[in-house]
């Protein structure tokens, strides 16, 4: 791959990463550009402290929106709907869907999901990279577990091989 391709592929991905968490285009290129101007991004695959501070920085701009919504959040009492026994994924499910799903969530939970389910960060660290308490964070990552689970599953009646979450890059 040349190198301007990588650099390119590297500042999309960045872009992407910012937008799941920010929902906020104009936002996520400002914070990309940033990046782009003082990191070497031909790295492959991405640095993963480039990748660290990259959503340090990301969560320390939409602060003000975390806070208001882990407010509400902290104020809601816990769902206790849970899915069907046998549920799963449709094997058809994109990582459109997926994206649309993450980006209809109040802020809090998507990112309490995606850095303890996507990124694979440890709750203690994304309490830390969130500045909220640890058990706030876990309420947001099973609040957006269950959003994400009841906008995307099958019934278990529906016949369909079941698609895994790792396909989507989701580390256990």
């Amino acid at each position: 791959m040349e190198l301007q391709e990588q650099y390119y592929k590297r500042a999309e991905e960045l872009y992407c990463l910012a937008f799941l968490f920010t929902g906020d285009s104009e936002l996520s290129v400002n914070l990309t550009i940033e990046t782009i101007a003082s990191e070497d991004l031909v790295a492959a695959p991405l640095n993963p402290s480039i990748r660290t501070n990259f959503i340090a920085k990301v969560l320390a701009r939409i602060r003000r929106e975390l806070l208001i919504s882990a407010t509400r959040l902290a104020s809601t009492q816990s769902e206790e709907d849970v899915p069907p026994v046998g549920w799963s994924f449709d094997p058809g499910t994109t990582r459109a869907q997926i994206e649309s799903v993450l980006l209809a969530m109040d802020i809090f939970p998507r990112c309490a999901l995606l850095l303890t389910a996507f990124e694979g960060v440890a709750l203690t660290d994304a309490s830390i990279l969130m500045k909220s308490d640890p058990e706030l964070v876990l309420k947001g990552r099973i609040t957006g577990l269950r959003s994400l689970t009841r906008s995307l599953a099958v019934p278990p009646c529906a016949k369909h091989t079941p698609v895994f979450l790792s396909a989507f890059g989701v580390r256990a």
